[in-house]
């Protein structure tokens, strides 16, 4: 369980460093910075869980099924993190 959750939480971490970098508020870019943090998440919880299972640590199912909750969980904390950065940055 720590280690599906660990995994997604490093992946959400990732997520949200385009939301932490700019800061512009150029129009147009907020689309960007949502695809590329989308993109970021996804590949970084895809490499984490692909080395975690091929690691032979833990289970393979109940570690997948730990990644997939605590990935929607954090993906709705994510989504409201995107949408105040982006609120404070001038978009509405």
């Amino acid at each position: 369980m720590v280690a599906g959750c660990g995994v997604s939480l490093i992946a959400s971490a990732v997520g949200g460093i385009p939301f932490l970098l700019d800061r512009s508020g150029t129009p147009g870019k907020p689309m960007l910075l949502v695809g590329l943090s989308a993109i970021l998440r996804l590949m970084v919880v895809l490499a984490l869980a692909v080395t975690t299972v091929l690691s032979g640590w833990f289970e393979t199912a109940p570690l997948l099924v730990w990644v997939a909750i605590s990935y929607a969980v954090l993906l709705f904390l994510d989504t409201r993190f995107a949408l105040r950065s982006l609120k404070e940055g001038g978009v509405e």
